[in-house]
Formats: C-alpha cells, sequence, structure tokens
C-alpha cells in the first residue's frame, strides 16, 4: 500500500484486516520513518522503510505481491508540487505492479472530470492547464492510465471520489475539520465555499472497501469506478444541521467564508485559489455503475455522522 499511513491507507489496512485472519496475507507498507507510522494492530502490517521515490525501490518490494494499491497523498496543495511528484510516483507505482505481475489500484480524486456532475470515465475537463493546474495535471495522470488500461493483459483500475471524510482524515478534510468536528464540539463551523449548494462527499472506509473488492474481481480491471457516495445531494448547512441534531445541539453556529478567500488561500500559497468552483457550485457525483455493477452501497448516511462524531467527542476527552 504506497500511501499506507494516510487515512486511506489505513482504511484500507482495516477493511484487509476483516477478510479471514486464517488468509496467508501480508500487507507492506513503504514509510520513510517506520518510527513515527501508525500502530497496527494487524500483526500481518510490515513497515517497509524506504523512499518511493528511489529508482528501483518499489519494483523490488512488490515482487510476489497480488495487487499494489495507491493511495498517496502530497502534503503540499500546490500544482507545481503535483506536477513534480505525481507523474513519478505514478509511474513508479504502475511499473512495478507490472513488471511484477501484480494487480494495481489507484485511489483518485475527482479533479479530471471538472467542476459540476461526474460520472464515471465521463468527459475530462479542459478549463485547466496540465502544466500550471491541479485539475489539468489530473487528466494527464488519466491519460496515463487509460494508455495502460489499453495494454494487453494489463490489470489497472482508477476509484475516484469525491471530498472525502472520516478516520485519520485530520485537516485534509473540509468536511470533517470545518463542519462536522466543530458543531459536534459546540463551536462555529467556517465551512468552505457555499453552505448553501449541494456537494457530495465519500466516507473513506466506503472508499477502502470499494478497492478491495475490485482487487478480487476479474471484471473490475481496466476501467474507471466512482467510490459509493455516502452523503448525496445535501447542502453543507444541511449536514450542519444533522450534525447538531444527532450531537444534542439546538442550533448551529456557522459563519460563512467570503469568496475572496480563496484568493487570499492563493497569496498564501495554499492553492485553493483555482479549486474555487468546486466548493461554489452544486458538486454531484454518480457512483451508480459502482452500485448497479459491484453490488457495493455506502455506509447509511446518519450512520458516518454518529460514527464521526463519536469519534470527536472521544478524542476531545482524550485530549482533556
Amino acid at each position: 500500500i504506497v500511501g499506507g499511513t494516510g487515512a486511506v491507507g489505513r482504511a484500507l489496512v482495516a477493511e484487509l484486516s476483516k477478510r479471514d485472519p486464517s488468509l496467508d496475507l501480508e500487507i507492506v507498507i513503504p514509510s520513510r520513518s517506520a518510527s513515527v507510522s501508525p500502530v497496527f494492530e494487524d500483526s500481518r502490517v510490515r513497515l517497509l522503510q524506504g523512499d518511493i521515490f528511489a529508482p528501483g525501490f518499489l519494483l523490488e518490494h512488490c515482487q510476489g505481491a497480488r495487487t499494489l494499491f495507491l493511495c498517496f497523498g502530497l502534503r503540499e496543495y500546490k500544482a507545481n508540487v503535483w506536477l513534480e511528484k505525481w507523474p513519478a510516483i505514478l509511474r513508479l507505482s504502475l511499473d512495478a505492479a507490472i513488471q511484477s505481475g501484480a494487480g494495481f489500484v489507484f485511489a483518485d480524486n475527482l479533479y479530471a472530470y471538472g467542476p459540476g456532475k461526474v460520472v464515471a470515465d465521463g468527459e475530462r475537463t479542459t478549463a485547466f492547464d496540465e502544466k500550471t493546474s491541479k485539475p489539468g495535471i489530473r487528466v494527464a495522470l488519466h491519460r496515463t492510465l487509460r494508455e495502460e488500461m489499453n495494454k494487453p493483459g494489463a490489470k489497472v483500475a482508477v476509484v475516484g471520489a469525491s471530498d472525502f471524510f472520516g478516520p485519520h482524515c485530520g485537516h485534509s478534510s473540509v468536511l470533517g475539520s470545518l463542519v462536522i468536528e466543530k458543531i459536534a464540539m459546540g463551536g462555529l463551523s467556517t465551512p468552505l465555499g457555499d453552505p448553501d449548494v449541494v456537494h457530495d462527499y465519500v466516507y473513506v472506509p466506503d472508499l477502502a472497501l470499494v478497492m478491495v473488492e475490485i482487487s478480487l474481481r476479474d471484471d473490475a480491471w481496466n476501467q474507471f469506478w466512482i467510490a459509493p457516495t455516502a452523503v448525496k445531494g445535501r447542502t453543507t448547512r444541511m449536514i450542519a444541521q444533522d450534525v447538531a441534531r444527532l450531537s444534542g445541539h439546538e442550533k448551529v453556529r456557522m459563519c460563512r467564508i467570503p469568496g475572496t478567500a480563496f484568493f487570499l488561500l492563493r497569496l498564501m500559497g495554499l492553492g485553493m485559489s483555482e479549486m474555487k468552483p468546486w466548493f461554489t457550485q452544486p458538486y454531484q457525483v454518480d457512483d451508480s455503475k459502482t452500485r448497479e455493477i459491484l453490488g457495493i452501497l455506502p455506509t447509511d448516511y446518519e450512520e458516518c455522522l454518529k460514527a464521526e462524531i463519536a469519534r470527536t467527542l472521544d478524542e476531545s476527552e482524550s485530549a482533556a
């Protein structure tokens, strides 16, 4: 699992650990420093210290693997960093999987499809430069992935997910950190963008589930999929109201961040200004292909919220 110490990677470990405990399974997670990596309860998890960008490293350690999962994330949310790092790690991971005979499953965002309504393997956006914008860079990655899918004997799958939330997401989840956690604690929520437009969200354990299921099915390879989406057709304000109700708060305290905030984030070097359309216009995801063909449904909406509220309160008590 390349990126196995992040939120999606840890969800993958949890999902794989649910499988038959007698299964002859080893989960290998590369990490620059094993000493600062999370502790995994499953004894079948092995942390492998090393540099995933080092030539030959992934290929060497992928020998004998059934599947290579790529759920890597970059701390720096800047297009120039993405342009340097993303094509490189995708190429290294693909080559390691292909040359070792492993399947390749990639946890992707949906930026390549542009803002608006997204369907699996739909039209990619042409509105962003492929050298200077994050959505454009993702379009270029999709082109590489499509080329590999079209090769004889390929076993490549891409699972796209809208903005996600769930265990271990921290500040990488705008819904979790800016809405659910704040309101569950009775605080002031400052959602990104317009809180009154519909925005769909994926629960991270659901993303992990579909990635594992795809890796086990012969009919799921060489396709673009969309993760089952737990939060559908709701505005951020509606979600906030449900969090307040479920956590026992009568009122929602919310402060809308003005649109100029995206410009200020760009000045701060946080690379968010180009993502403004995703958070100021309706953003809906069609996951029907995954539901109908793979038969996988998302976790119940309120069950997700209750789990996140409970986690937030538990973490608050532990920190007190």
